[in-house]
């Protein structure tokens, strides 16, 4: 009898330690790798004082997280981003585009992660200085 109670207990122990055990690795959808966008802000500049900056705006990197990821914008009419190309299970990168002429004070892409996490990129224009 004491040994059927010895062998229940350790396999109870065994089953809590092979659990305690797991928690992901790295990269797996449970990641808490820190998630950001490099750039988090981009200002466009327009060629001068009466026009606003647009068009191409950049490569906007994403570190961490877990992917995959999608990108939203506030104002897709005005500002989009291409979908996100993979590069690795934890990081990609997209193409924000600005309609030509758009004066904007501050419009945020929103990158999520498969956990839900966000990173934002503010996006801008202004006037530019010449005549």
């Amino acid at each position: 009898m004491n040994f059927t109670k010895l062998g229940s207990n350790a396999l109870a122990c065994a089953i809590l330690l092979t659990a305690m055990g797991c928690g992901g690795g790295g990269e797996s959808a449970g990641s808490l790798t820190e998630f950001s966008v490099v750039p988090d802000e981009i200002t466009l500049t327009g060629p001068d004082e009466n026009t606003c900056g647009g068009g191409d705006a950049g490569r906007v990197y994403i570190y961490g997280g877990a992917g995959p990821y999608r990108v939203d914008s506030t104002q897709p009419s005005v500002v989009f981003a291409t979908a996100v190309t993979m590069v690795g299970p934890s990081s990609g990168y997209f193409d924000v585009f600005v309609a030509p002429g758009a004066c904007l004070t501050t419009i945020s892409v929103v990158a999520v992660d498969t956990l839900g996490r966000t990173a934002v990129l503010e996006v801008s224009t202004e006037k530019g200085e010449a005549p």
